[in-house]
């Protein structure tokens, strides 16, 4: 008898490393998910492994038992090493995670100097495997601490970006959630990250003033970010950099940033800037 499937979330591509600045716990296979036999389904949202009952047996009761006998934070540190030990996380793990999460947020535990880094972790792993509500709940709950913490901001301004330039349902919130954001990102010395994604918007919009005051900035900047922001728009037109199995708001999106960079050629040569 074949044992029971059990479904894993997988971590499509690395937030991070859309940014250049990859985490190691986000790329690197956990020992314990080696193995494993993946099965992709008809949807890309999971993964189904077989692996035998004896690995089975008694999980959600030692996990809940583990996470009983200490406190919410040190709780949540631990669920967010099991989520980025590898490439796919359970839902009951995305689960516990926001559990605690929200328990932190009705005891006033955020504000503990070892939440954001846990909250980035999480944050990190939700972007890059397509769990949408959980992202946006992370949004809503913690942005006072998003805002201040710059490889959160790099994660968030990625997430709401797709949203706004893939033409998702959502993306009139998706873009008013990136301007917000977008303002912290440039108080906390990282306009390299947001001014992009505006040009884009804007010039898909045919707002060419906008555009023009946007590569004005662009051209102000030092080499070093100048070649960043050149790197990123580079990533951004292709969806398979961005994703490993590029979905349709990824493509669309891409498309945007291929049309802007043949439009603007000549004005984003470095050497005539």
């Amino acid at each position: 008898m074949l044992a029971p499937a059990i479904c894993f979330l997988e971590i499509r591509t690395d937030a991070k490393s859309v940014a250049n600045i990859a985490l190691p716990e986000m790329k690197a296979y956990g020992e314990a998910m080696r193995k494993y036999i993946f099965m992709d389904t008809s949807s890309d949202r999971g993964i189904l492994a077989r692996i035998p009952p004896d690995s089975q047996s008694g999980a959600p009761a030692k996990l809940a038992a583990s996470q009983a006998a200490s406190s919410p934070l040190e709780s949540l540190a631990r669920v967010a090493a099991q989520i980025t030990e590898g490439d796919r996380y359970t839902p009951q793990q995305r689960n516990e995670a926001l559990r605690l999460l929200r328990e932190i947020k009705r005891a006033g535990l955020a504000s503990d100097d070892t939440f954001p880094d846990t909250l980035e972790l999480l944050l990190d792993a939700f972007v890059s495997s397509d769990q949408n509500r959980s992202v946006d709940y992370i949004d809503e709950a913690f942005s006072d601490q998003i805002k201040l913490h710059a490889g959160m901001l790099r994660s968030i301004l990625i997430f709401h970006g797709i949203r706004m330039l893939g033409e998702v349902p959502d993306s009139a919130r998706a873009e008013k959630r990136f301007v917000f954001y977008a303002k912290a990102a440039t108080d906390q010395g990282l306009r390299t990250t947001a001014i992009h994604p505006l040009m884009v918007l804007h010039h898909s919009r045919g707002e060419k003033a906008e555009v023009d005051s946007l590569l004005g900035e662009l051209k102000a900047m030092d080499e070093v970010d100048r070649m960043d922001v050149h790197e990123s728009l580079d990533t951004r037109a292709d969806p398979y950099r961005v994703m490993r199995r590029p979905d349709a708001a990824a493509r669309r999106m891409a498309e945007k940033y291929r049309r802007f960079m043949d439009e603007y050629a000549s004005q984003l040569q470095l050497k005539d800037m």
